[in-house]
Order: C-alpha cells, then structure tokens, then sequence
C-alpha cells in the first residue's frame, strides 16, 4: 500500500547509504480459464512489472487446477528462473502451497534455488465449498 502514494523513506536505518527513495512498481497482469473437463481447469497468465530505472520483468505462468482444490503449476520469469508450486487443502479453510525456483542466471553458481512455504486461511466457506476461489 505504502507504494501507490509517491514517498520517501526517512528512516535512520538507511543514513548512510546515499540518496535512497522508493520507487513506485507498476504491474500488469492477465489471465484465461479453460475449462479441460468437469473437474479440470488450465489457467495461463502473464505478469509484467516495471520500475523506474530497473529492466522490465515478465511471468509466463501455466496452473492447472482439480476439482476447484489442488493446484500444480509452473512458471517462467523471462532470463531469471524457473518456478514450480503445488498447492492443496489441508481443511476446509486452510491451504498449504509449496513453492521452489531455480535460477538460470549467474547466481545459480551460488545458490541451486530457494524454496517456500505458504498457508492461507479462508474465513468464509460455504459448506463444502469455496464461494469465491481466487484465480489471480
């Protein structure tokens, strides 16, 4: 939220670091549903970020959601990494995903990719099913 007003940052945490000013990120994002069956869905997507001063970024994402619960899906960020996650329910309001990257720049001579965990807690359901499911 702090990124939609134009700011900046006066913190004494950051003295001493130069001219430091936060830059306001602008993202576009799309997406479409294809319904493969009953209880198959595909779902592309693109994400496009820009920030005054750094390069473009761009996300090619391919998910595939079963029966409107469990999610697998993959993700290209344009000369960066490559991303996997799954995601599934552990109750009727809680869902776990798990997400890992790889990076296919200079950096995977340090690190072989990174990996995290994501739970998230739905405070309204109705009955057995979800009323208001989250495409993007």
């Amino acid at each position: 939220m702090p990124s939609l007003i134009r700011n900046a940052i006066t913190s004494d945490a950051l003295s001493g670091i130069g001219n430091y000013g936060q830059f306001r990120p602008n993202y576009l994002m799309g997406g479409l549903i294809f319904s493969v069956s009953n209880t198959i869905k595909i779902r592309p997507s693109l994400l496009i970020s820009y920030i005054k001063n750094a390069p473009i970024e761009a996300d090619i994402n391919l998910s595939i959601l079963f029966m409107d619960k469990f999610w697998i899906g993959a993700s290209y960020r344009l000369d960066e990494s490559i991303d996997a996650f799954v995601q599934f329910p552990l109750t009727k309001k809680i869902r776990l995903a798990i997400g890992i990257d790889y990076a296919t720049t200079a950096l995977n001579q340090f690190t072989k990719g990174s990996g995290e965990i994501m739970i998230e807690y739905l405070f309204q359901a109705d009955g057995d099913r979800v009323n208001n499911i989250r495409f993007f």
